[in-house]
């Protein structure tokens, strides 16, 4: 054998020790679970008591959204009512235009009944009015 192989298995012979050395070690040393349970009674000193206060939409506010909310409705059934308005007159049909007439002459003073408390709340909300 030459030398080179000859210190090639030395080198082995120790890594190989020192692997099974250390997984022997680790092994031992593995770690165990216990479970402990353990109940601590304390007498209590003192009840603390906190009042927190909770921020509250306004009515006003809440009454805003809400008419907004119905006049956005209005609103968008004008756009769908104009929409077949300009259908019909691109068909010259005066039925179409006539029953666009009527929807809006029905819904014309719902939207304008809203004008006043939309306005109102709306100023009212933004003063923090409640």
């Amino acid at each position: 054998m030459t030398p080179f192989i000859k210190t090639g298995l030395k080198v082995a012979g120790a890594v190989g020790a020192l692997v099974l050395t250390f997984g022997i070690g680790a092994q031992s040393t593995s770690a165990k679970t216990v479970e402990i349970e353990k109940v601590v009674e304390k007498p209590v000193d003192r009840v603390v008591t906190k009042t927190v206060e909770k921020e509250v939409t306004p009515q006003t506010c809440l009454d805003f959204i809400r008419l907004a909310d119905e006049a956005f409705g209005y609103a968008s059934d004008a756009e769908g009512y104009g929409r077949e308005a300009i259908q019909a007159a691109g068909k010259r049909d005066t039925a179409g235009l006539q029953a666009y007439i009527d929807r809006m002459d029905i819904l014309t003073p719902k939207l304008t009944a809203l004008v006043g408390p939309i306005n109102t709340n709306r100023i009212a909300c933004k003063l923090g009015v409640k």
